[in-house]
């Protein structure tokens, strides 16, 4: 009998060792991989827009890209936006980016305004500074990091750094008519239970993006719009 029980304790062992090296991936169809793929797609159209050779030659050389698909904008006179994104960061010496990190972005703009819409945004993110502002719990942009426009893209009005000093660049894609929207003072926060469900366990944003240390491959198809951007 001794055999048998040593071929079992063995059986068992194998099954659980098995069991706790698969690591589960997110689904498909979950919120945060739909999101990711949601994001992909604003880069492609980003990259394909005739308009904006200025935001993809700055794209080549910015430290990190944030993504927001989709931001809605409501205004009279007192404007406000709300939206996600996810940050996505190059690593210096290899070009390889690290990511994505989900985040929210909401904040209240004021000044002459009428309209409303929905607009794609990306921030690029061309300074250490204007990055490690994305690093804390929460930021805000103008005050943590200056912001400017975008030379090129419409539907954005920042009154800010001019954008040759400016540590994050904004540009984006509008449907809908708006006047003088306004990113300065606007605050991004990271968007916690979003990083924990898409990497499994709570996490940090600096592990996934500056270290590198957790990776989802759902990812694919947003870094494959980055190669074609950057290239």
């Amino acid at each position: 009998m001794m055999p048998v029980h040593r071929t079992s304790g063995s059986l068992i062992i194998a099954i659980v060792v098995l069991l706790v090296s698969v690591q589960p991936t997110q689904s498909e169809d979950s919120p945060e991989q739909q999101f990711v793929l949601y994001a992909a797609s604003t880069v492609q159209q980003f990259t394909e827009d005739p308009n904006l050779g200025s935001f993809r030659a700055k794209a080549r050389v910015a430290r990190a890209l944030f993504i927001v698909p989709e931001i809605l904008r409501g205004a009279f006179l007192v404007g406000a936006s709300s939206g996600s994104g996810v940050l996505m960061v190059r690593e210096r010496d290899s070009g390889t980016w690290n990511g994505p990190g989900f985040y929210t972005i909401g904040g209240v703009s004021f000044g002459l305004q009428m309209g409303a819409d929905a607009a794609q945004v990306i921030f690029l993110i061309m300074t250490d500074r204007g990055l490690e502002s994305f690093y804390r719990s929460s930021a805000k942009l103008g005050l943590d990091a200056s912001v400017a426009a975008g030379t090129e893209g419409g539907g954005v009005g920042i009154q800010a750094s001019p954008a040759l000093s400016a540590d994050i660049l904004v540009y984006s894609r509008s449907q809908g008519g708006y006047m003088g929207v306004s990113f300065e003072g606007t605050a991004v926060h990271v968007a916690d239970k979003s990083n924990e469900a898409y990497y499994g366990r709570p996490v940090q944003p600096v592990e996934i993006l500056e270290k590198g240390t957790l990776r989802n491959p759902g990812v694919t198809p947003l870094l494959q719009t980055l190669a074609v951007l950057t290239r």
